[in-house]
């Protein structure tokens, strides 16, 4: 799997949700303006409320922006280690299955295709990072009653 080519994916869908979530701010941020004000509704969601609401889009977009400029940089550098910007690859020993993943300094969770693989981005905190830690390709290990193979780092 072409690592750039990954990156470059992964970038194009990330690019598409910052825009959709600037989208939903800007639409957010008009219906505040309408708003009542609390004293004025004791039953609509007021000002305050939705105030609230767009502080938290406001946060969840710049730790988007903040990954986005991360992975942007890490580019395709080539890692030896598990370390921000890795790809590895785990194989499922049972039923013969490559599972590729790429590390995040954060925000892990998403999975996409690209030429009909399927990779998931992870965090440094992800179950499945914390149980490959400190093993070189070729380990077998157990994890979640699964066989695995610690296959490949790029």
């Amino acid at each position: 799997m072409d690592k750039q080519h990954v990156v470059e994916v992964f970038l194009r869908i990330l690019d598409s949700k910052i825009t959709k979530t600037e989208e939903s701010l800007v639409s957010l941020e008009r219906q505040i303006q309408d708003a009542p004000g609390a004293m004025q509704s004791h039953s609509d969601t007021s000002k305050y409320q939705l105030g609230n609401v767009a502080q938290g889009i406001r946060e969840r977009l710049q730790s988007m922006k903040r990954l986005r400029a991360i992975v942007q940089g890490i580019g395709t550098r080539k890692c030896r280690n598990l370390e921000h910007g890795a790809m590895f690859t785990i194989l499922d020993l049972r039923r013969d299955h490559e599972e590729c993943y790429f590390l995040l300094p954060e925000q892990g969770g998403d999975s996409i295709e690209v030429d009909g693989q399927e990779i998931t981005f992870v965090s440094a905190q992800a179950p499945i990072v914390l149980a490959i830690a400190g093993r070189i390709p070729d380990d077998i290990f157990e994890f979640r009653g699964r066989r695995l193979q610690f296959v490949n780092v790029d």
